[in-house]
């Protein structure tokens, strides 16, 4: 399996944080379209700011799936 490289060059920390930025904001506009009567547009709003949290884990993440799938084989 290729060794994955490091993950802390300034392009890195910067995408990380443009993702958690954004799930911040789509957390909040969530409460905003649930105010205004849409519940449908705020749980899609709510949807993609945890698919950006889950973007800004991407690292971790992908620690674990590494080392669930060294242990598999």
């Amino acid at each position: 399996m290729a060794r994955r490289r490091s993950h802390g060059s300034m392009g890195d920390v910067i995408s990380t944080l443009v993702f958690v930025g954004m799930a911040l904001l789509g957390f909040l506009g969530g409460f905003g379209a649930l105010e205004t009567g849409e519940p449908w547009r705020a749980a899609g709003i709510w949807f993609s700011g945890f698919l950006c949290f889950l973007g800004a884990c991407r690292y971790p993440l992908a620690r674990v799936f590494d080392a669930i799938r060294e242990r598999n084989l």
